[in-house]
């Protein structure tokens, strides 16, 4: 059984980003059915579950999301905090061939093969180039060492093609100690 509900949401959004959802909308219906029954449902009447691509909203569309940096809070080190545990689900489940990275393998890991993007693309960090998925370890580990949270749980989704890139990520030794982000 194949259901798709693709109603206009009438409101505060130009007709240039609804129709942008009822296309991403379409296109996900369209890579789907062929292999599974899917229940796909943009606007039901009860369920708001809309999709707006950010990087094109005008500026007063971007205004009438709900949208808050947790930084931009007045007291976002707020010790109602300190009682939670953060934690994080990372997809890396995903190739994203579209992205061109071999170069990069080739400099800074040991790996020839395709991962999760943020096994495969680097940045500088702490006066060291680090993928962006161990960055993203190590600034998961400043939010205890800030005493903002009691700690992090880490979840990664990944499939197949992805599960060594991020495997060898958790294998890594702390910089500057002897021990690996796993047995941390």
């Amino acid at each position: 059984m194949i259901k798709i509900v693709l109603e206009k949401y009438e409101g505060k959004f130009s007709p240039e980003i609804i129709d942008i959802n009822l296309k991403y909308f379409k296109n996900l219906f369209e890579k789907y059915v062929q292999n599974e029954a899917i229940e796909l449902v943009m606007n039901d009447g009860i369920n708001q579950a809309n999709c707006f691509p950010l990087p094109i909203l005008s500026e007063r569309e971007l205004n009438e999301l709900p949208i808050q940096d947790y930084e931009k809070l007045e007291d976002y080190k707020s010790d109602k905090l300190k009682g939670f545990t953060l934690e994080i689900c990372k997809m890396q489940a995903g190739l994203g061939t579209s992205v061109a990275r071999n170069d990069l393998l080739e400099k800074y890991t040991n790996r020839t093969e395709l991962g999760a993007k943020g096994t495969d693309l680097f940045i500088k960090y702490q006066n060291r180039t680090a993928s962006i998925a161990e960055v993203q370890l190590l600034l998961a580990e400043d939010f205890i060492k800030q005493d903002i949270v009691s700690g992090v749980k880490f979840k990664n989704l990944v499939n197949s093609e992805t599960k060594k890139a991020v495997e060898d990520i958790w294998n890594l030794k702390y910089p500057d100690s002897k021990i690996t982000y796993d047995e941390a």
